[in-house]
């Protein structure tokens, strides 16, 4: 249930939003992000208690893809606040 309502979330980020260069970057940190956990569950740094595929859960892959779009769109939202609030100090 949790790998559908997190696939769901992926597919409204890029409904609202889509470039195809964030569906790129998603699928390279899903993949990055997932074989980085497993690497150091293999080597014994944790462990997940319902493991389905090289131990990890079938959902991760796809929540360090949304961690990677929303950090790259919040890191563009604050952009534009500070280039906004510069001009706005600026002008005063």
């Amino acid at each position: 249930m949790l790998t559908g309502i997190i696939i769901a979330v992926s597919l409204a980020m890029f409904a609202i939003k889509y470039e195809t260069k964030e569906v790129i970057f998603y699928l390279v940190m899903a993949i990055w992000g997932a074989s980085a956990e497993s690497i150091e569950i293999f080597f014994g740094a944790w462990s997940y208690s319902a493991p389905d595929f090289i131990g990890i859960p079938f959902w991760l892959p796809f929540g360090w893809g949304i961690a990677a779009i929303f950090m790259t769109r919040a890191w563009e939202e604050l952009k534009t606040f500070i280039s906004f609030r510069r001009a706005s100090i600026s002008r005063a």
